[in-house]
């Protein structure tokens, strides 16, 4: 038990030490037990005028006095649920430090929990296009994490932003969750994560996050069944080529003739049909095919 929570335990001893127990048709019995919640900011000064309750056998509320102390005494033997709102004492721009909200009480005894209030800060968060800085549509999933404190994951709004509130103090790093979409539908690549981003109390950082777009490419197989007439041609194989950093992609045609596929690196560039191979395996005849994603 910290040394101010001391203090405080041996005033309630102080105050109880003269009372008797309590009397029942089977003779004594063991006084009730006594509950403290002790409130401390960031520089471990005591807060006072904060609620604080209990729920569990004999649910209780109380303030914090001067000394940051909420005496819950004496309270029935059995486990108890603490609350704590800061709202109305003299920490408004603070936020809870987890704490165990669990706290048995026993016949005769004192037990104690300390709980730290430490000040907050803000994230604002927009995604944008990396191509046409325009703020990407909700249904990105954000989560900021740091070192003891519990992951915060929130959906970005129709403007492709959101604020995170109530962010202790500290170095934070953001991740995102872009949802896969259905095939046509416009959508990002999934971002790396963005480190280091530095939260300061009483300020609302801001955080720009560039996502970039997924594109898609697609070319069309025909056969050239006469002079006048073409055919569309299902099952053949088609290896493409961008010629940015020569990456190569194998895909078959479908009925349509079509071969279809996602640049799901979002990397803009030039892509070349390099050789078309029938079902038995024979090369055709290629005439040169660009198709540039824009």
């Amino acid at each position: 038990m910290a040394g101010w929570l001391s203090r405080a335990a041996k005033a309630v001893k102080d105050k109880f030490s003269g009372k008797k127990t309590n009397k029942s048709s089977q003779g004594c019995t063991p006084p009730d037990g006594v509950i403290l919640v002790g409130l401390i900011d960031d520089k471990h000064e005591p807060i006072s005028g904060v609620q604080v309750t209990l729920e569990g056998p004999a649910p209780g509320n109380e303030q914090t006095d001067d000394t940051g102390v909420a005496s819950f005494d004496p309270v029935q033997p059995g486990t108890y649920t603490i609350g704590v709102s800061l709202e109305g004492s003299s920490c408004p721009k603070h936020t809870l430090q987890p704490f165990d909200e669990e706290i048995v009480a026993t016949a005769g005894k004192i037990v104690a929990r300390e709980v730290a209030a430490i000040p907050i800060g803000s994230l604002k968060v927009e995604l944008k296009n990396k191509d046409t800085d325009q703020n990407v549509e909700s249904d990105v999933r954000l989560e900021v994490k740091t070192e003891g404190w519990k992951t915060q994951g929130l959906i970005t709004d129709k403007s492709g932003a959101y604020l995170f509130e109530k962010l202790p103090g500290g170095i934070y790093e953001l991740e995102l969750q872009i949802s896969r979409k259905p095939e046509d539908a416009f959508h990002y690549v999934e971002s790396q994560p963005v480190p280091g981003i530095e939260i300061k109390p009483g300020e609302t950082t801001e955080q720009a996050v560039l996502v970039d777009p997924v594109y898609w490419v697609q070319f069309r197989l025909l056969l050239q069944a006469s002079e006048d007439t073409t055919e569309k041609v299902e099952g053949m194989l088609v290896k493409v080529k961008r010629s940015e950093d020569k990456k190569e992609l194998e895909l078959p045609t479908d009925a349509e003739g079509l071969v279809r596929f996602e640049v799901e690196d979002g990397i803009k560039g030039t892509w070349s049909v390099v050789e078309i191979t029938d079902p038995e395996g024979n090369k055709g005849p290629l005439v040169q095919t660009n198709v540039e994603t824009t």
